[in-house]
Parts: structure tokens; sequence; C-alpha cells
């Protein structure tokens, strides 16, 4: 026989017992959730800040870096043009005109085979300065068969010469080109030896 009528049932009381604390186990787990859930997320946005925050210090070196290059090349090259300028200058003041005048005659032998082609006359008239008779017979006479008379023109300079054949009319003039790459050779100079700018 069953001693279980001698005893209080308390079997309601122990399942109502239970389901309050599996209700408050579940809301304990919840906020366990939440509270790692919302611990990753400030992880992530204090990586992600530290990441952006990385690549900006990166990009700002960098950009100094490229300054700090170019500032330096911007000196080497000015030094190196500093050093140049000098037999830059020589040789357009000397070598140049020089060599210019050495092939005048040359120049002048093409303008005057070109002038007889396009033209009817046979004979040309070659106008020079009275400095550069002597130089210009020498290189044109060897080298231009065709009869071609030589006058002196006291308003010409040493690499300037006038060529006439009938109605045509040609100018050599070497000494415009000397002085045109002279001058943009000091030009060159000029801007490119200022002193260079900090940024």
């Amino acid at each position: 026989m069953s001693l279980s009528h001698l005893y209080d049932d308390f079997g309601g009381v122990a399942s109502a017992l239970n389901g309050t604390l599996s209700s408050a186990g579940d809301a304990e787990e919840e906020a366990r959730l939440e509270a790692f859930e919302d611990g990753y997320k400030a992880g992530w946005d204090d990586a992600i800040k530290a990441h952006e925050k990385d690549c900006e210090r990166v990009a700002a070196e960098l950009l100094q870096h490229l300054q700090d290059m170019a500032f330096t090349h911007t000196e080497v090259e000015h030094k190196l043009l500093s050093g140049l300028a000098p037999i830059l200058t020589q040789t357009t003041g000397t070598l140049l005109p020089r060599m210019a005048m050495e092939t005048f005659g040359a120049q002048v032998a093409t303008q005057i085979q070109d002038l007889t082609k396009q033209s009817a006359a046979t004979a040309v008239e070659l106008a020079i300065s009275p400095e550069a008779m002597p130089v210009l017979r020498a290189q044109v006479t060897d080298k231009v068969p065709l009869p071609f008379t030589l006058v002196e023109d006291d308003t010409l300079s040493s690499g300037m010469a006038y060529l006439r054949a009938g109605n045509e009319e040609v100018e050599v003039n070497v000494d415009a080109v000397v002085k045109g790459v002279t001058d943009a050779m000091a030009a060159f100079l000029d801007q490119s030896l200022k002193e260079p700018m900090d940024d």
C-alpha cells in the first residue's frame, strides 16, 4: 500500500517554479548574447577606425615622401644645369656661329640650285657682305657650276646672303638662326636656373 496519501502534493508548485526558472534562464541567456553582440560590434567599429587612421597615416607619409623626392629632383636638376650653363652658353656663343659659317656656303649653293630650278633665268646674282666675300667665293665656286655674280652689300651681316634670279629672290640668313638658338638657350637657362621654390 502506498503512503502517498499521507504526504502533501507539491508537484504543481515544482512545475510552476521550473517554468519561472526556465524563463529567467532564457532572459539571462538573451542578455548575455546581446552583451556579446554589442561587444563584438564595438570591437569591429574600433578595428575599422584604427584601419582608417592607419591608411590615412600611410597616405600622408607617402605624399610627404613624394614631395621630398620631387623637391630633391628639382634641386639635382638645378645643380646640373648650373654646372652645364657655362658650357651651353659657350657652345651657342662660340661654336654654333663657327659651325653656321662653315655650312653657310653649302646652304647658299643649295639655294642657288633650287632657285635656278624655279626660275627661267640662267644667271644668279649673289649679294653678300664684304667680310663674307672671300670665304663664300671659295665655298660656292666649287659647288655651283652655273654662272653667278658676286655683289658686295655693306648692309648685310657676314651670315646673310641674297640670291636673285630673274624676278625671284631668296634670303639665306644663318645669323638669324644662330641668334634664335642662342636666345632660346638663354631663355631656357634663365627660366631653369631660377631658385627652386619650397612647397
